[in-house]
C-alpha cells in the first residue's frame, strides 16, 4: 500500500501501455507507480542488469539482478533524496512562487466551446473536511514529491496519449472533492464518508466528465469499476482504470457510461478506502 519509484540504472525504458491499454511509445528513465497502476515497457537489457525500486517516502528499497552469472556484482545507485511537501502540495500555488510544480499549469483542462452542465452533489463541511486546496492546479507534468529534483526523465501523465479515442463533448460534469481529517484519520468524498453517503447516479449512454479536487496532502489513486477513465491531458486523452490525484491538485476525466448495474468508485489505498468510497448506480 505505497507508491514505488522504478528504474533500471543505465537503461531507458520505452513505455508502450498504461493499465493494459496501448499508448504512443515514450522513452523515460524513471516511472512512479501508484497503487493499482501498471505500465508495460520495452527495455534492451545489458549484461548483469540491475532493477532498482524505492518507495516514495525513501524508507526502503528493493532490487534484483538479471544476468547469467549469479556471482557477478552490481553497483547500487544512490537513493534519491527525500523531499518535503511544498505549498503547491497544499493547493496553495501563488503567483511568483518558484516551484518545480508550477510548470504543470501549462497543462490545463481540455478546452470547451460551451459550459458543461455541473450536477450538484451533497457536501458536508464537517469533521471529514478539515483542509481546502485554495488554488488547485492541473499538474499533469509534475513527477511528484521525491522526484522533482531528479535530473532524469520521469514519466508523467503529460507524456502519455492513448491513440484512437474520439474526443466527445461531455453531457454533464460532477465534481468530487477528496477530503479527510489527518488528526482523526477519517477519509471521505465531499466531506461525507461512505457509511453516510448516498450512491452516485450515472445514466446509461451518457458521456460524463468527472473532476477530482484533492483537498488533502496525500496522493489518492482513484479507481472506478466497470468503466474506463479517459484522463484529459491538454487536447489528448489517456485511458486508465486507476488515476492518481496528487496532493492539492485537480484532474479531469471522461467516461462512457456503458455498463449497467451497480459499481464502486474508491481510493485504492486500503486504509483510505473505508471512507473515500462511493457506490455508483447506473440508471437507464
Amino acid at each position: 500500500m505505497t507508491y514505488f519509484d522504478f528504474r533500471i540504472p543505465g537503461h531507458r525504458m520505452q513505455v508502450i501501455a498504461a493499465d493494459g491499454v496501448p499508448v504512443k511509445p515514450v522513452e523515460v528513465d524513471d516511472i512512479r507507480i501508484a497503487v493499482a497502476e501498471s505500465y508495460d515497457v520495452i527495455v534492451e537489457l545489458k549484461k548483469d542488469t540491475l532493477i532498482y525500486v524505492e518507495d516514495m517516502g525513501r524508507s526502503g528499497k528493493v532490487y534484483a539482478k538479471l544476468g547469467a552469472d549469479p556471482s557477478a556484482k552490481v553497483v547500487l545507485p544512490k537513493p534519491y533524496p527525500y523531499e518535503p511537501l511544498t505549498m503547491v502540495d497544499m493547493g496553495m500555488a501563488m503567483k511568483g512562487m518558484k516551484m518545480h510544480t508550477m510548470r504543470g499549469q501549462k497543462h490545463k483542462n481540455m478546452p470547451h466551446k460551451k459550459p458543461i452542465p455541473i450536477t450538484p452533489l451533497p457536501k458536508s463541511e464537517g469533521i471529514a473536511w478539515t483542509m481546502h486546496a485554495k488554488s488547485p492546479q492541473y499538474r499533469l507534468d509534475d513527477p511528484g514529491v521525491g522526484l522533482r529534483s531528479v535530473q532524469r526523465k520521469v514519466l508523467t501523465y503529460a507524456d502519455l496519449e492513448t491513440p484512437g479515442i474520439k474526443n466527445r463533448y461531455p453531457d454533464r460534469e460532477i465534481i468530487l472533492h477528496l477530503t479527510g481529517n489527518m488528526e482523526r484519520y477519517i477519509w471521505a468524498i465531499n466531506g461525507i464518508p461512505y457509511y453516510e453517503s448516498k450512491p452516485l447516479e450515472f445514466y446509461y449512454g451518457e458521456h460524463l466528465r468527472v473532476t477530482f479536487i484533492n483537498d488533502t496532502m496525500m496522493n489518492h489513486p482513484m479507481h472506478l469499476h466497470g468503466m474506463w477513465s479517459d484522463v484529459e491531458v491538454g487536447n489528448k486523452i489517456l485511458r486508465k482504470h486507476t488515476v492518481n490525484v496528487q496532493p492539492g491538485s485537480k484532474i479531469s476525466m471522461r467516461m462512457d457510461v456503458d455498463a449497467t448495474g451497480k459499481w464502486v468508485y474508491h481510493c485504492h489505498l486500503l486504509y483510505h478506502m473505508g471512507g473515500m468510497f462511493r457506490e455508483v448506480k447506473v440508471l437507464s
